[in-house]
């Protein structure tokens, strides 16, 4: 008990040294104590920014050939802080007379409580629905936990590559490992950190607990974005309560919210908390002037380039699309806005992180998408018909039927009544159409790329113009501010309004019914445990193992007890993607059929010698042969060896 509580004690330390403290270092010395940020914002922006400097610290420490250790990466934070106070106490003593402007977000007791009560909801719904599925068993989180661990293992940044099946002239092999690009290392080094100073398994509940903070403040990010994007109308507190409703309530389970957590979607949820945060930083900075906000605005796109490369890209799409619409919505002021933004950008702040950002990237590390030309993968005539673009029937539903009709009504009001508001505008539409277009029209872009994950970013910004357009029908549509009553009745006003927000619950809490499905018992992942364990102990590295991604609960985390390699087992993957053209059969022939030639004939070129399947689809072919022993047994799991 003791140590369990000692364990606990040392992961929540783990958590604040780790994804708290460094960025609220980074703004005292930014910022000092002036009130430029509220409680919240700080929080938020604190969290985020954390992030990027423990990422920042450990890539430095790889490179200069420092083992990662409890011990290194606390003085390396430790440090960073020292220098952090250091300018803080500096700037202290220099701006100490100095006035300091402010705009601080008063809510009344009534608005204050209704946001805590949304929090407090948002958080419940969610840890309800992952109860159950906390243990680590999502395939994409047993991908992400292989590296996590290698890091914790080899205390250094890996080599991210593969050993694959391969033909050649008729002749199956393995094949040396070949770089991959579907992993970037910012998604790793925060729970290396985490389990390095912790001394937690990455098979536990720690990635997922990591993943659940990570999703909150995500929609809190969403949260601050939304009081500034709306501060200019007397209603925009109660848009920023509505899209905190919308985003943390309504809506917490499906698309990127809490499925994303169970399965290890990591890419994408930290992807969702920078994009809203980066845009707040350079909102904030062109309105209000400041070099500083234009700074972290800089050092955030420079921190998501090295965490996730989708998010990477269509943040950077989504804000060429915004700068392009302010400068149409400028007029005959776009040179007065040009000239705005090329004095933050020159200014000496701005400068000095680019230039930073680019000494690092030449002399550091340069992203393995980049290093690899990663980009080429994405670029050209989608190669399947999932990236050929999404029905606008496939839009509804990967966004919401709601969440996407209340959002397009928003951008429709936006377009038509709110275009003086040409940075608020710009924000929101150029955000939600430059996803809607690579999600419906890829093929205008020569983009190939999933088109269900780009639909996927959707959501945040509906969500935003959706809370924009429920206010904007109660306040202006149906409100007549000169006389300072309600164009009709005002309990009719009421009811369109309650009809409205009756509509998008409905259909929200319909969504998160329909993501609730009944889950598997515990004994399925713990017998694929148990025999990872087994082979991890009773076969040498020179054995090569085949196992089932169709029947066989929680496969891919068998590579994460073996550690062999990334692709290791190897893998029967699902039947549909066999259909591919220059697709490998043999994993699908050695298990459904292996017996036959064809399959014997890739055993022996393969060298693979132990299968792992599920005894309910696929034990009678093997029990049938003469040429393969059962070794281990279960109801739910079996492995066999090929004498």
């Amino acid at each position: 008990m003791i140590n369990f509580i000692y364990s606990q004690i040392l992961f929540y330390l783990a958590i604040a040294i780790v994804l708290f403290i460094p960025g609220y270092f980074l703004l005292l010395a930014i910022f000092g104590k002036s009130k430029v940020l509220t409680a919240l914002e700080s929080f938020v922006i604190s969290f985020g920014l954390s992030i990027i400097i423990v990422d920042i610290l450990l890539i430095l420490l790889d490179r200069f050939g420092v083992i990662f250790n409890a011990s290194s990466i606390l003085i390396s934070i430790f440090v960073f802080i020292i220098i952090c106070y250091t300018i803080f106490l500096i700037r202290k003593k220099s701006e100490e007379n100095e006035q300091k402007n402010f705009i601080l977000l008063d809510y009344s007791k009534k608005q204050a409580s209704l946001i805590i009560l949304i929090i407090v909801f948002s958080i419940l719904i969610r840890a309800i629905f992952l109860f159950g599925t906390i243990t680590p068993t999502g395939t994409d989180l047993g991908h992400h936990m292989f590296w996590t661990k290698k890091i914790i293992e080899t205390g250094k940044i890996p080599t991210y590559e593969k050993t694959d099946i391969i033909e050649k002239d008729g002749a199956y092999s393995i094949s040396e490992p070949a770089k991959i690009d579907d992993f970037i290392i910012g998604e790793h080094l925060i729970f290396a950190s985490i389990g390095l100073i912790s001394k937690n398994n990455v098979v536990s509940a720690f990635p997922s607990l990591v993943l659940f903070l990570i999703n909150i403040m995500g929609i809190l990010a969403i949260f601050i974005l939304s009081e500034r994007l709306f501060s200019f109308l007397p209603y925009g507190k109660n848009i920023s309560i509505t899209a905190l409703f919308l985003l943390g309530s309504l809506f917490a389970l499906s698309g990127s919210q809490g499925n994303f957590i169970s399965g290890g979607v990591i890419g994408n949820l930290i992807g969702n908390l920078f994009i809203p945060l980066i845009f707040y930083f350079f909102l904030r900075a062109v309105q209000e002037k400041n070099a500083l906000l234009f700074f972290l605005g800089i050092f955030g796109a420079f921190g998501l380039a090295y965490t996730h490369h989708l998010s990477t890209f269509l943040f950077v799409f989504s804000l060429a699309s915004s700068i392009f619409l302010i400068l149409i919505f400028s007029g005959k002021e776009i040179f007065l806005e040009i000239k705005k933004w090329l004095a933050l950008i020159f200014s000496p702040l701005a400068l000095s992180v680019i230039f930073l950002s680019l000494l690092f990237l030449f002399f550091v590390k340069i992203p393995g998408y980049v290093e690899n030309q990663a980009v080429k993968t994405i670029i050209g005539e989608p190669t399947r018909a999932t990236k050929a673009g999404l029905s606008l029937e496939q839009i509804f539903s990967v966004a919401g039927e709601s969440r996407t009709a209340i959002g397009i009504a928003g951008v429709i009001i936006f377009l038509l009544f709110v275009r003086k508001r040409k940075y608020q505008s710009a924000i929101i539409l150029g955000w939600f159409f430059s996803i809607f277009i690579l999600s419906w029209k890829p093929t205008l872009f020569n983009i190939d790329i999933p088109s269900a994950r780009i639909g996927n970013y959707l959501i945040y910004p509906l969500i935003l113009s959706g809370a924009f357009a429920l206010n904007w029908i109660l306040f202006e549509c149906l409100f007549d501010k000169k006389n300072n009553k309600y164009y009709i009745n005002k309990n009719l006003s009421a009811i369109i309004f309650i009809i409205l927000l009756l509509y998008v619950s409905t259909s929200g809490f319909f969504s998160e019914a329909r993501s609730i499905q009944a889950k598997s018992p515990n004994s399925k992942f713990i017998e694929t445990f148990a025999v990872s364990r087994y082979l991890a102990e009773h076969t040498e590295k020179s054995d090569v193992i085949l196992k089932d991604h169709n029947y066989v609960s929680a496969d891919s985390w068998m590579k994460v007890f073996l550690m062999r390699d990334y692709n290791y087992p190897f893998t029967r993957g699902f039947f549909f993607r066999y259909d591919a053209k220059n697709k490998e059969q043999c994993t699908l022939w050695m298990i459904s059929e292996p017996k036959s030639s064809r399959s014997q004939k890739c055993f022996t070129e393969t060298g693979i010698n132990f299968v792992v399947v599920n005894p309910a689809y696929d034990s009678s072919q093997f029990n049938d042969s003469e040429h393969f022993w059962k070794i281990y047994s279960s109801n739910l799991i079996e492995t066999y060896y090929k004498k």
